[in-house]
């Protein structure tokens, strides 16, 4: 049975990540960090499992080319999983 999604918030990615809110956004926008996805109204959320796979990847050592493909990996599996 697969685990259950689990999202993050604001506060939780921050915690999580160790960035300020600004530096998430800058990610983002880069292709460094997976975009949230919208829960309705202006709220979003981060999908926990891509972020784990982003820092896993930054813990190994990984370039910012290569964090930014696994970006575009995870973004592609969550498209083909819609």
């Amino acid at each position: 049975m697969p685990e259950p999604l689990r999202i993050l918030r604001r506060r939780a990615m921050q915690n999580k990540t160790g960035l300020p809110y600004s530096s998430i956004n800058d990610r983002v926008r880069q292709g460094a960090l997976p975009p949230p996805i919208s829960l309705g109204g202006n709220t979003v959320g981060w999908l926990e499992h891509e972020i784990d796979a982003v820092l896993r990847a930054r813990m190994a050592g990984k370039t910012d080319p290569e964090v930014r493909a696994l970006v575009s990996q995870l973004k592609a599996e969550r498209a083909r999983a819609a």
